[in-house]
C-alpha cells in the first residue's frame, strides 16, 4: 500500500510526514514499493500542500550531513581558492537598501 494513499485528510498526512520523519532519522532511506515491476516513490507529493512539501525538504535537507559528499580534488581546491580570497577582500555584494532601490519604480 502506498504510504499517502489512505492519507486523504491534514491529520492522516501529518502521522505519514512523522513516519517519515523516524524513518530518516533511523536511517531508512528504503522508501520504495514495487508496482507493476517498476519501483516507484512510496510518497505521492502530489498529495501534498506547498506547506507540508516545505517541511519535508527541511527534514530531508537537515538529514544530510558533510561526509555525505565526497567532492573531488578540484572542487576542493575551488573551494580554497574562494576562501582565500573571501579571507583577503572580504565578503563581495551589493548591499539590500542598493538592491531595493534598483526594484523600486522611481529607480532611488
Amino acid at each position: 500500500m502506498r504510504l499517502w494513499s489512505w492519507a486523504r485528510d491534514a491529520d492522516c498526512r501529518t502521522a505519514c510526514i512523522g513516519v517519515l520523519k523516524l524513518l530518516l532519522r533511523l536511517g531508512n532511506a528504503d522508501l520504495m514499493v514495487q508496482d507493476s515491476c517498476m519501483a516507484k516513490p512510496a510518497l505521492d507529493l502530489t498529495a501534498l500542500t506547498p506547506d507540508e512539501k516545505l517541511e519535508l525538504i527541511d527534514d530531508l535537507w537537515g538529514s544530510l550531513k558533510p561526509e555525505d559528499f565526497e567532492i573531488t580534488g578540484e572542487q576542493q581546491a575551488e573551494l580554497d581558492r574562494r576562501l582565500d580570497r573571501l579571507d583577503r577582500e572580504g565578503p563581495a555584494g551589493t548591499p539590500w537598501e542598493a538592491v531595493r532601490a534598483k526594484m523600486s519604480p522611481s529607480g532611488s
